[in-house]
């Protein structure tokens, strides 16, 4: 199921496109090899709607009346994800966000998956040893690799085939934000930001890493206030 939300601001529209996540009994986390050989699981009893693809610069320039390439001098296209945001701007995006969701009495909060939310969009219940099937050959059908880019830097978006939600970019383009989970204790509570005991992790996977055979996403921990350049995120709505 698609859903699109439309914002208004200074007269000027922006649609955002979700994809709904079904709910799920049971999925076990997979990131890590560790955490596959401890059976850790999590519940997601009502589902959730999650952004098609990751924010893009379009939706930056809307919130601020800016470009944000001010910056990136060499991106041009609004159609490319946005990336090298630090935490911090990655927090006013969503308040500027709820703020707009606020004005319109959208009644939706915006907000960043957890690390279990993001796997579970990635992976869904599926039986198959990659993501997107078993042969590791089709990998470039769905994913960015480092050696097929022309110019080392993150790509147009829906360039590549979507997963089995729909997602794109999921994958192979740049590394999201995500929320941490408490793994130890309650896997299906959420670690929100708490900058002195970095409760912030990013999901990898991006253009600059590798694809390993257990197809285990990167992860990058205690991040604060980096400006770390291929790390963009995308919205899912609580």
């Amino acid at each position: 199921m698609t859903k699109n939300i439309i914002l208004t601001k200074a007269n000027k529209n922006f649609v955002l496109t979700f994809k709904w996540i079904p709910p799920a009994d049971e999925f076990y986390l997979k990131s890590y090899p560790i955490l596959k050989k401890r059976n850790i699981s999590v519940k997601f009893p009502k589902g959730f709607w999650i952004q098609e693809t990751p924010i893009n610069f379009a939706l930056y320039e809307f919130l601020y009346g800016k470009p944000y390439w001010e910056t990136y001098k060499e991106i041009d296209n609004s159609d490319y994800p946005l990336y090298g945001i630090s935490v911090q701007e990655m927090e006013d995006i969503l308040i500027q966000l709820n703020q707009i969701s606020n004005s319109l009495s959208l009644e939706i909060n915006f907000d960043i998956p957890t690390i279990a939310e993001w796997e579970y969009a990635l992976y869904g219940n599926n039986n198959y040893k990659y993501f997107y099937g078993d042969s590791l050959n089709e990998l470039p059908l769905y994913a960015w690799l480092f050696n097929e880019l022309p110019n080392g830097k993150p790509q147009k978006i829906k360039l590549k085939k979507p997963n089995v939600f729909g997602l794109f970019d999921m994958v192979g383009n740049i590394g999201e934000y995500c929320y941490g989970i408490d793994i130890d204790t309650n896997p299906n509570e959420i670690s929100r930001i708490n900058y002195n005991e970095t409760k912030l992790i990013a999901v990898m996977g991006n253009y600059s890493l590798t694809f390993d055979e257990e197809f285990s996403i990167h992860r990058v921990a205690g991040l604060t206030n980096w400006d770390i350049e291929p790390f963009g995120f995308r919205l899912l709505i609580r």
